[in-house]
């Protein structure tokens, strides 16, 4: 957040969502940018987020949303066990605003007492302090492991902790890694269909609503599906949300002030050969992906 405050006077476009867009790379699509994602994120916290940040940034341009099938049918207040925690995540990587604090005050305060010092700092502190309580071998060993990596510099690229992924995964792994993100996912996305059948229509309502207060500010929302692997995106699990899917991008395509580019696919007959230079795993890019499909993408919005 220190790193945005110095450059959001210069920000053009941010990204909102989920991991997905690690996809995004800036520089290869022709803009200055900074990431506010959460891993696992979904539609109403990028929403929620998006909403204050922009206030925050007076150049944008454009908010880029990664949406996907299983994005649409995702919340996280449906699904996690406690969603004031998981807020408090999400709020760590955006400007500390009065909004914010109004609509919800302890996650605020966790979010802030954090940047004061996180939890992992807190928690060296007290095993630390046990240890010189109690000098045994075994706490004497925890004081010596905790504090390796003190001093060790933290990667930052366009507000991504620890950056793009850099390394590749091999094409004989990647059904098996396929295989357990659709588990995952399609676990997450019963559980919130339970609990809250109608979530799709909540979420196409979060969507159109960010897109028309994003319009009084002549900035654009765009919804970017970025490129999967076929064994992802082809499989039954995925298929079987693609009507709905559909029926929902066709509609919200409609808004003046939303614009939709869909890439799942963009890699397939690359991927095809038998050979990967461009994904991390099942479905995420690593950054000579994000950077070849960044540039396509660029050029698409008539940027580059």
């Amino acid at each position: 957040m220190a790193i945005y405050e110095q450059q959001r006077e210069a920000i053009e476009a941010i990204t909102v969502g989920n991991s997905h867009s690690r996809g995004i790379h800036f520089s290869s699509l022709g803009l200055k940018g900074y990431h506010f994602f959460d891993s696992g994120g979904d539609i109403e916290t990028a929403c929620f987020k998006a909403r204050y940040i922009t206030k925050e940034t007076p150049k944008l341009k454009y908010v880029f949303l990664t949406i996907s099938p299983v994005m649409l049918f995702h919340s996280k207040r449906y699904s996690v066990d406690n969603y004031h925690a998981w807020l408090s995540r999400a709020f760590k990587n955006m400007p500390i605003c009065r909004e914010l604090f109004l609509s919800n005050f302890e996650a605020s305060i966790n979010a802030i007492a954090d940047r004061i010092i996180s939890f992992e700092a807190l928690q060296k502190i007290v095993e630390n302090a046990i240890s010189s309580l109690r000098p045994s071998k075994e706490y004497s060993y925890l004081a010596s492991t905790t504090q390796i990596n003190k001093f060790n510099p933290v990667i930052i690229e366009d507000g991504i902790i620890k950056g793009y992924y850099k390394k590749l995964i091999k094409p004989l792994y990647i059904q098996k890694h396929a295989d357990r993100s659709l588990s995952h996912h399609m676990r997450v996305i019963h559980e919130v269909l339970k609990k809250k059948p109608e979530i799709v229509k909540l979420n196409m309502s979060e969507i159109v609503e960010l897109a028309g207060m994003l319009f009084e500010q002549k900035c654009k929302l765009i919804l970017v599906t970025t490129p999967l692997t076929r064994e992802y995106y082809e499989s039954d699990q995925i298929q079987s949300l693609i009507p709905q899917y559909s029926f929902c991008l066709k509609k919200l395509s409609k808004h003046p002030n939303i614009e939709i580019y869909d890439f799942h696919d963009y890699f397939y007959n690359s991927m095809d050969r038998g050979i990967n230079n461009f994904f991390y795993d099942d479905d995420h890019l690593a950054l000579p992906g994000a950077q070849k499909f960044s540039k396509a993408l660029g050029e698409m919005m008539n940027i580059l």
